[in-house]
């Protein structure tokens, strides 16, 4: 912070310097009619790279530099005043006011952000423990304790249980809300559920100035006013299209928008080092806050993880069964998940649209996978949205929600880590029988049992053989839903049936 300070005085005393030079040379007293719509242009651009407020910028993450540091908001503010009245002085408008007036709202903006961080913070500190320690030394601490679970693993003993969430580890609840009045379904289960004030519950509200959204603030207001945070999203103007023909996207703009937004002020602002995410159409099971504190550390301890999601894309009745299940996978499932400040650096940016798929892209991902359910720890009652009930009347009303608590705090899950998941779960999918689905049927029709693996060569033979087993067919920058290594899991009449590529494998195509 010391360096940025020296780095924005040297600005400042260059600036000025040139400012000098430029007033009292013989081109600016010969200089002819100012290009003053150019050159104010080029003061706003300067002023809002420095500017204090949580806004957000094309091609790069949001900055509140207010919040981070008062001497360097106080700096950065003297620098930026010294850039606007540069690029005024060498278009040769002289016009004192108008800087004085620039100068003074640049003031008053800085004012404001740090008034309304500061309260912001107060708020939540009455409602929950202060931020959680450094990442640092929570992943230095997960990772010992996987160090140790190995040990015992190795020498025979029984493992540890996982090293569940710290008790002053602060892990935020998001809930990413527009005009859905029924949001008091998803709030009153996570109240209802929640085991302390450790999670706390954090609403992002957009839509504003609509009737719905206003009727929704004021449900959130009547109903939580002692135990929810609702953040108001500010930009509501239409969002700028990467392409004229995304104007039928809009909503889709919108959300990428709210999310990268809220995931700012959690992370960029707030400070914190995890989030849950939920939007507000979904229902959460008994056991979800016991699911995401116990596989917490996971996310600290391997690098190769980047999220943990509560969604099974092929959690439907029958083909998922066991509650205590966990698994890897290459697939981004959402739907109430988890992820860190860590991630949010790693990705540097943020989707314009669609923002789910951007971050299954492989810049994003980058090989990394997330932990997530055999059985669902969320449920979507959203049938109306923006996806104007996509997939909702075929498949995801079929979803079934856990309904018994899993004490996941009490289990071992270093299996999940990488290098202890791998090797094992190749050899179980390569190792049981391979049948074809004609072969499938008739050990299915007498109770089955065994472990069975279908195997696929392209993305049409693997449609195919899911629509055959119910599971979802469609595949997002090449992976299909809950694959991890291109396997597909589920369960069929008891059976487990691995859907599986043939090898030998050349990866995810994503061409």
């Amino acid at each position: 912070m010391a360096a940025a300070r020296q780095r924005l005085t040297l600005l400042l005393v260059l600036v000025l310097v040139g400012v000098l030079y430029y007033t009292l040379s013989p081109r600016a007293a010969a200089a002819g009619t100012p290009d003053t719509e150019g050159n104010a242009a080029h003061a706003d651009h300067v002023l809002a790279a420095y500017d204090p407020r949580p806004i957000w910028k094309s091609g790069g993450l949001p900055v509140d530099v207010g919040a981070a540091d008062p001497d360097m908001a106080a700096a950065a503010a003297g620098a930026a005043a010294a850039a606007g009245a540069a690029a005024v002085g060498f278009g040769g408008r002289p016009d004192a006011a108008a800087l004085a007036d620039q100068v003074a709202r640049l003031g008053r903006e800085l004012e404001e952000a740090r008034t309304s961080n500061e309260r912001l913070r107060a708020e939540l500190a009455q409602r929950s423990p202060p931020p959680p320690p450094a990442a640092a030394a929570a992943a230095a601490a997960a990772a010992a304790a996987a160090a140790a679970a190995a040990a015992a693993a190795a020498a025979g003993a029984t493992p540890p249980a996982s090293p569940s969430v710290a008790p002053d580890h602060v892990i935020p609840v998001l809930v990413i809300a527009c005009n859905r009045v029924e949001i008091t379904r998803s709030v009153d289960l996570l109240l209802q559920h929640r085991p302390s004030d450790r999670f706390p519950i954090i609403v992002s509200q957009d839509c504003g100035g609509t009737p719905k959204a206003q009727d929704t603030e004021q449900v959130v207001i009547a109903h939580y006013k002692d135990t929810v945070t609702l953040l108001r999203q500010p930009e509501q103007q239409e969002p700028s299209y990467e392409q004229p023909s995304h104007r039928k996207w809009g909503a889709y703009y919108r959300i990428a928008r709210h999310y990268g937004w809220a995931l700012t002020q959690i992370f960029d602002v707030l400070l914190y080092d995890a989030v849950i995410i939920v939007e507000d159409d979904l229902e959460i099971s008994p056991d979800f806050f016991e699911y995401f504190a116990a596989t917490r550390w996971l996310l600290d301890a391997d690098p190769t993880l980047f999220c943990v999601s509560a969604w099974n894309d092929n959690g439907k009745r029958g083909l998922a069964t066991d509650n205590r299940a966990l698994f890897r996978s290459d697939f981004f499932p959402g739907l109430g998940w988890m992820t860190t400040r860590r991630v949010w650096l790693d990705w540097g940016s943020w989707a314009h649209a669609f923002w789910d798929d951007w971050v299954r892209e492989p810049p994003q991902r980058k090989g990394r996978a997330c932990v997530r359910p055999e059985v669902n720890r969320t449920f979507t009652f959203g049938r109306i949205g923006a996806s104007q009930g996509q997939f909702f009347d075929s498949h995801l009303k079929f979803i079934q929600l856990n309904r018994e608590f899993v004490k996941f705090t009490d289990m071992d899950l270093s299996f999940l880590l990488k290098d202890n998941y791998d090797g094992p779960f190749l050899q179980r999918v390569y190792g049981a029988r391979g049948v074809s689905l004609a072969e499938l049927k008739p050990t299915l029709a007498h109770g089955g049992g065994e472990e069975q693996r279908l195997e696929y060569h392209s993305e049409a033979e693997f449609g195919r053989l899911a629509k055959a087993l119910g599971l979802m067919e469609d595949f997002k920058a090449g992976v299909p839903r809950t694959a991890y290594h291109g396997v597909v899991t589920c369960k069929v009449e008891g059976s487990v049936i691995h859907v599986a590529p043939a090898r030998p494998w050349a990866g995810y195509q994503t061409g």
